[in-house]
């Protein structure tokens, strides 16, 4: 299995936001998981929206088809496998910088599921559009020097940004976050000394 890479951002949300738009080659991409038998989470939903806030990829799998051998729990009336629709996400995310609000967690999650549909993923670079907001936003989180992760929810709020309510989980979530995206690019990064 290919290494997962999260760099991190170099430069103050907003600035990084500007950035980001500017570019045509990165993605927004967000997962909707589910922990099945005991076993730890993996992909049920994958959402990816590119730079101009359209979704290209919003995709729920069948978490019960375990393997191609044919064992498992397989109705031919459910989804289609997480390793049937791999070539059709690599697709959109090869040569693209992943960025995600969470993308550890979305970075792990992806290849686990990889893993466990015995599907050989290639290494990505990711950028965490949650931990540049969290600096951002500046509230003292736990440890000395850090700050706390804010919800999603709570970043759209501030912003005053409208959670969409239409697609997957997964699609609602990245499109929010390309939404946080565009609204912070508006912002100056610190406020005027006058």
């Amino acid at each position: 299995m290919a290494a997962q890479y999260v760099t991190p951002t170099s430069e103050a949300f907003p600035f990084w936001c500007q950035k980001l738009l500017r570019r045509s080659d990165w993605v927004l991409l967000d997962t909707e998981t589910a922990e099945i038998a005991g076993r730890r989470a993996e992909a049920i939903a994958i959402a990816v929206v590119d730079p101009r806030g359209q979704a290209i990829y919003d995709r729920l799998f069948n978490p019960f088809v375990i393997n191609q051998s044919g064992r498992g729990f397989e109705d031919p009336h459910e989804l289609a496998s997480f390793a049937a629709r791999w070539a059709e996400l690599d697709d959109v995310l090869r040569g693209k910088l992943i960025v995600s609000y969470g993308a550890a967690y979305n970075s792990q999650v992806l290849l686990r599921t990889a893993a466990l549909r015995q599907v050989e993923m290639r290494s990505y670079c990711w950028q965490c559009a949650m931990i540049a907001y969290a600096e951002h936003w500046a509230e003292p989180g736990h440890y000395v020097g850090s700050c706390r992760w804010q919800r999603l929810t709570e970043a759209c709020r501030r912003q005053r940004i409208r959670r969409p309510d239409y697609g997957s989980q997964a699609l609602a979530d990245a499109l929010a976050t390309w939404q946080l995206i565009r609204a912070s690019a508006r912002q100056r990064p610190y406020p005027l000394q006058v």
